[in-house]
């Protein structure tokens, strides 16, 4: 199978069984009818099989066969053959070679952040729990070649817009996948914004 215009041909697992550990010492087994659009059951990840010819508008990736690619789950809308699904060029953020995570231009990963002790306390009474997440803003995880023009690095802390963060998990961590029009600022002062 050979992919031809715009489109890559990638492998992923998310239609076969899965183990979901409960937390408590127990897994359960997931059967292959799940319905892909549960969140639990999103594949973002998967494995290039082939890559396109070229591009209706003349713009390729540079992803190259056996890179993994993390895309939108509504891939599991263009299976091909068993664990084959075609991946619209536009529906990848991210691609990762030899370890190393490269953006797509215009994607980034932004890990949430959770509220300081001192957001969660009052005169050393916790009034939580646990901290909430910080809204609209989040840790740079990864980052496209625009933002490091501008000297955003990982582990810099932005503000973006209401509403922009998509939840998935990359490397085993969660990111809000957030396009790059949509961050509007970068916070250095730590302390001063309450972040851990």
């Amino acid at each position: 199978m050979e992919a031809l215009i715009d489109e890559y041909i990638v492998r992923t697992e998310h239609d076969s069984k899965k183990e979901k550990d409960l937390g408590n010492g127990q897994k359960i087994i997931i059967p292959g009818d799940w319905n892909p659009y549960e969140e639990d059951n999103y594949s973002h990840e998967g494995v290039v099989l082939s890559v396109p010819k070229g591009a209706s508008d003349g713009k390729l990736h540079p992803i190259e066969v056996g890179d993994t690619v993390y895309f939108l789950y509504t891939i599991v809308d263009n299976k091909l053959e068993g664990d084959k699904y075609r991946c619209d060029k536009n529906e990848i953020f991210a691609y990762k070679r030899d370890g190393k995570l490269y953006m797509v231009d215009g994607w980034n990963f932004i890990q949430p952040i959770e509220e300081s002790e001192d957001q969660t306390m009052v005169n050393g009474i916790y009034i939580k729990s646990t901290p909430d997440k910080v809204e609209r803003m989040g840790r740079v995880y990864a980052c496209d070649e625009w933002m490091q023009e501008q000297e955003v690095r990982a582990g810099d802390i932005v503000m973006f817009r209401p509403d922009r963060e998509y939840p998935m998990y990359v490397e085993g961590k969660l990111v809000y996948r957030i396009r790059t029009i949509d961050i509007y600022g970068v916070v250095y002062e730590e302390e001063e914004a309450g972040i851990q």
